[in-house]
C-alpha cells in the first residue's frame, strides 16, 4: 500500500504460483488488496482469475494444474520419488499435473482465493488471518501441540515477533488460543513472503 501511494502511476502485478510453476493466476495488485481488505483480510487473500494457458482442478488435496509451464518430474531419488507420488500425476490423455498443495477456491465469479495449505487446518488458518488483522501484523503463525510436543497437545499456541506485551490483549481477544509465545520468525529462504514454520519453531521450543 506504501508502493501503491509512492508509485501512483506505475501498474503493480499480484502474482500467485510455485517453484514448479509460475504463474498459476495473475491480477492487478491493487485489486487484491482492495477485495481481501472488503472481506477483513490483512494479507491479500484474492488471487484473481488462473491463466488461461492452464487447466485447473480442485480437490481436497489442494489445487491442481496442467500446462505448458508447469515442470516435469522431479529428479532424483528417495524424497523426490515420493513427492513424485504426491504431487505429479500423468492422466489418460498423457497430460502432466501438478498439486500446489494450497487450498484454493473459486468464487462465483471464478476468481481465486487462497485458503492457506492443506497441511495445515482450515479453521487454523482463518483464526490466523483474524489475529493478523488484530495484530496488523503476519509475523506470527499458529501451532497446534501434535503428540510428543510436551503436555497440552491439540492446544493452540501463537508464535511470533513483537507479542510478548500484546500477549494478554491477545488472549482476551482469541480464547481459543492457548498461549503466547515470543520467538523469532524465520523466512522461507525460497519464498521470502513465507514463514518457514519448523525452523520458526526449533527443536523442543514449545515443549
Amino acid at each position: 500500500e506504501s508502493a501503491f501511494e509512492r508509485w501512483g502511476e506505475t501498474s503493480f502485478t499480484h502474482v500467485y504460483g510455485g517453484t514448479e510453476v509460475e504463474p498459476v493466476a495473475l491480477t492487478d495488485a491493487r485489486l487484491a488488496v482492495k477485495k481481501s481488505a472488503e472481506k477483513g483480510h490483512f494479507q491479500a487473500l484474492f488471487l484473481g482469475k488462473a491463466i488461461p494457458q492452464l487447466r485447473t482442478r480442485f480437490s481436497p488435496e489442494g489445487l491442481w494444474v496442467s500446462g505448458q509451464n508447469v515442470s516435469s518430474f522431479y529428479l532424483g531419488q528417495t524424497q523426490n520419488e515420493l513427492d513424485n507420488l504426491k504431487l505429479k500425476r500423468m492422466d489418460g490423455s498423457g497430460a502432466l499435473w501438478h498439486c500446489m498443495g494450497d487450498r484454493v477456491t473459486p468464487d462465483e465469479n471464478q476468481d481465486l482465493w487462497f485458503g492457506g495449505r492443506v497441511a495445515q487446518d482450515s479453521a487454523d488458518f482463518m483464526l490466523e488471518q483474524k489475529v493478523y488483522s488484530f495484530l496488523e501484523s503476519s509475523q506470527c503463525m499458529l501451532h497446534r501441540k501434535a503428540v510428543g510436543e510436551g503436555a497440552g497437545a491439540g492446544d493452540l499456541i501463537l508464535c511470533g515477533q513483537g507479542l510478548k506485551h500484546r500477549s494478554e490483549a491477545i488472549r482476551r481477544q482469541f480464547p481459543e488460543i492457548s498461549a503466547v509465545h515470543e520467538v523469532k520468525i524465520v523466512r522461507d529462504h525460497r519464498h521470502r513472503a513465507r514463514i518457514d514454520r519448523a525452523r520458526t519453531l526449533g527443536k523442543g521450543r514449545l515443549a
